[in-house]
């Protein structure tokens, strides 16, 4: 028996939902993949974002030769109150990343090299080192679908992710 769902990722056997294949241009997203461009998905709560990326579309790229992850950054918000926390934050996003990539791609490059990372470069910079390493040693494109990012509201997760010191 299906029904509405409020609550995380719809699931088309058990919630009523419109096939998330169907509400974008997979060619219009290609292009935008092939110029090496970043694209938001911007909508209102509860209206399908997370269901549209996790995990049929990233399924659907992979196909075709992509590399695609999904990662939700909100493991990184408990740390949010200090910057050792922030440290611990981004420790917790790569972490994630590392499993996800392992287990649903047996892709192990980024629990191989994470910790080595933190060993040889500022912690803050740790994140864009571990995913340039990572792109640059895939032989195919690699899209990173981040879910939540608006749950890292410090200023200081802006200089994490553009790979700065905090001032």
């Amino acid at each position: 028996m299906r029904f509405f769902n409020t609550a995380g990722p719809c699931k088309i056997d058990d919630h009523y939902t419109i096939p998330p294949l169907e509400r974008f241009d997979l060619d219009d997203v290609l292009m935008l993949i092939e110029q090496k461009k970043y694209f938001v998905l911007h909508a209102p709560r509860q209206t399908g974002k997370q269901h549209l990326c996790w995990p049929y579309w990233s399924i659907s790229i992979r196909g075709i030769g992509i590399i695609s992850l999904y990662t939700n950054v909100e493991v990184a918000q408990a740390a949010r109150d200090n910057v050792a926390g922030g440290i611990s934050g981004i420790k917790a996003i790569l972490a994630d990343l590392a499993s996800k990539a392992k287990n649903n791609m047996g892709d192990d490059f980024i629990h191989r090299i994470q910790h080595q990372v933190f060993k040889e470069n500022n912690e803050y910079f740790a994140l864009n080192q571990v995913l340039t390493l990572w792109s640059g040693n895939s032989a195919r494109p690699v899209v990173l679908i981040i879910d939540e990012i608006d749950a890292l509201v410090e200023d200081k997760y802006l200089y994490f992710f553009r790979g700065h010191n905090i001032p």
